[in-house]
């Protein structure tokens, strides 16, 4: 299953996120996105300047799938930083859905 893709040049780094394996079910599971980042394995900290990247939300409503899909591109500039041994993407599956309190 291709979930993440990734492309680079020296200049340029494009992500695409595809999709996620099957959600469990859960009632306030409504509107799943991905974000992503990249973390300097040695230091801890983000490497690019920029907030997460995130995908919008998959709404389940009328989908009949627990399986959400997105297709959403993403390009990064100076990839020659980003792609290397020491530099690990990290992905994260989010609900910020409706009706969710505080």
């Amino acid at each position: 299953m291709k979930v993440v893709s990734l492309e680079a040049d020296d200049e340029k780094l494009c992500v695409v996120i595809h999709r996620t394996d099957p959600l469990r079910p859960h009632l306030r599971l409504l509107n799943p996105l991905v974000r992503f980042r990249f973390v300097d394995l040695v230091s801890g900290r983000t490497v690019h300047a920029r907030e997460p990247w995130k995908t919008a939300g998959f709404s389940f409503r009328g989908k009949g799938t627990l399986t959400p899909h997105w297709e959403e591109e993403f390009v990064v500039d100076h990839a020659s930083c980003i792609v290397r041994e020491d530099i690990l993407m990290f992905l994260e599956v989010l609900d910020f859905g409706e009706g969710r309190d505080g």
